[in-house]
């Protein structure tokens, strides 16, 4: 949750185009249209990674915005998956290429530090697509907490009012 409200003060629904909160005018978009852009910037991210380990299954998936007056009936397309499989060192080089890599491919890099709220202070990575407004997070799991080593990503759209029929 904290990793989300850092992305969305910085380019979330109501202020992804940079106006005022507020004042956001979501785009018209096709539900599919969004989820293949997203699965695009997911697998993309992916290879920036340069990790070749196993990846959690699922795609993108469609929900709403939000409950609030102002964003009933607007849509979110959401991508969460992991990368593991691979030791410590590989999920370490991983994370640097990822952020390193963003700038070139389209995204500018939020965050990129560690994460105060594991004991390790493993990396994270927050970045926005400057083109589409899709938001990134990156963060890497050390396996302290008795779980498997991986990197957790959630790639997001921003809001959008969803033309495909129900």
């Amino acid at each position: 949750m904290t990793l989300l409200g850092a992305l969305t003060l910085t380019a979330g629904c109501s202020s992804a185009d940079g106006t005022p909160q507020g004042t956001y005018d979501p785009r018209s978009r096709s539900r599919q249209e969004v989820e293949k852009e997203v699965g695009d910037l997911s697998s993309g991210a992916l290879g920036l990674t340069r990790i070749n380990g196993k990846v959690t299954e699922g795609g993108p998936a469609v929900s709403p915005c939000g409950t609030s007056e102002e964003k009933k009936g607007l849509r979110s397309v959401r991508h969460v998956w992991s990368v593991y499989g691979v030791d410590h060192d590989a999920l370490g080089q991983g994370m640097r290429s990822l952020a390193v890599q963003l700038p070139a491919n389209g995204w500018k890099v939020v965050k990129n530090g560690p994460n105060p709220h594991t004991k390790a202070k493993t990396p994270e990575v927050f970045a926005v697509h400057e083109t589409t407004r899709t938001q990134l997070e990156a963060s890497w799991m050390d396996g302290s907490d008795g779980g498997e080593e991986l990197i957790n990503f959630s790639v997001y759209s921003e809001c959008f009012k969803d033309t495909d029929p129900e």
